[in-house]
C-alpha cells in the first residue's frame, strides 16, 4: 500500500470483489469439511492432489507426510516456469498461507487450460488453527 500512489482498498470493497468472483465462478474453493474428510481419508478421492504454492521449507514437511504424489510443492514464484509439471488429470487443491496466492495461481491456471483447481479459502492458517491431527508434528 502507497498512500501517493493509489488509495487503499477498503473491506467492503475487497468482500465484494470475493463475492463476485463466487458468483462468477472465477473462484472455485472447496469446502472445508470436504477437505478434512479428504485430508482424513485419502484414498476416498484418488484423482485429488494438494497443491503447495508456499515456500518450498513451509511445504516440505507435508510433502514428506502426504507423500510428492499426493502433495505437490510449487512455490508462487514458481508457477509460470513450471506449471506444466502439474498433472492435467487430477483435482488439484490449491493451498497458501491465506488463500490470496491460490486464488491468484487459479486464475493463472485457468488461463493456461488447467480448469480442474480448487482454493482452500483461508489457507493453512485455518486448518493451523484448528489443531487438525493430521497435521504434521512440526507445523503445529
Amino acid at each position: 500500500y502507497a498512500p501517493p500512489f493509489s488509495a487503499a482498498i477498503d473491506s467492503v470493497n475487497a468482500a465484494a470483489y470475493v463475492a463476485e468472483n463466487l458468483c462468477d465462478h472465477r473462484l472455485r474453493k472447496i469446502d472445508i469439511r470436504e477437505y478434512f474428510a479428504y485430508m482424513e481419508d485419502m484414498s476416498s478421492q484418488p484423482d485429488w492432489v494438494m497443491l503447495d504454492v508456499r515456500h518450498v521449507k513451509q511445504a516440505a514437511p507435508y510433502v514428506e507426510k502426504f507423500g510428492s504424489d499426493r502433495w505437490i510443492s510449487l512455490p508462487y514464484n514458481e508457477i509460470r516456469d513450471r506449471y506444466r509439471e502439474l498433472p492435467e488429470d487430477k483435482t488439484m487443491i490449491i493451498i497458501c498461507n491465506a488463500g490470496s496466492r491460490s486464488y491468484e495461481i487459479q486464475r493463472f491456471l485457468d488461463y493456461e487450460g488447467y480448469d480442474n483447481s480448487f482454493v482452500l479459502a483461508g489457507g493453512i492458517n485455518v486448518v493451523r488453527r484448528m489443531n487438525i491431527s493430521w497435521l504434521p508434528q512440526s507445523t503445529r
